[in-house]
């Protein structure tokens, strides 16, 4: 919502600096098992959405680390302004 905001609001620029922040997140949620991503992704950052049911299994090991990394760009500024 921010983003789109932004766009209307004709505020270019915020809105392309909060894309680049938020890309490295999406590129990691577009190449990866989508709800496990997600669900990883909101668990970090501090809301408990539980895991996904089976079938789906959870993240784990190097892809769970790429997924925390992926968060770094919003870690320093919150994202959504």
């Amino acid at each position: 919502m921010a983003l789109y905001r932004h766009f209307i609001q004709g505020n270019y620029d915020g809105a392309l600096e909060l894309w680049h922040r938020t890309r490295l997140s999406n590129m990691f949620f577009w190449s990866h098992a989508f709800n496990p991503s997600v669900k990883a992704v909101c668990n970090m950052m501090g809301h408990d959405v539980g895991q996904c049911r089976l079938p789906v299994v959870p993240l784990e090991g190097a892809a769970l680390d790429e997924s925390s990394e992926s968060l770094e760009p919003l870690r320093n500024k919150p994202a959504f302004q």
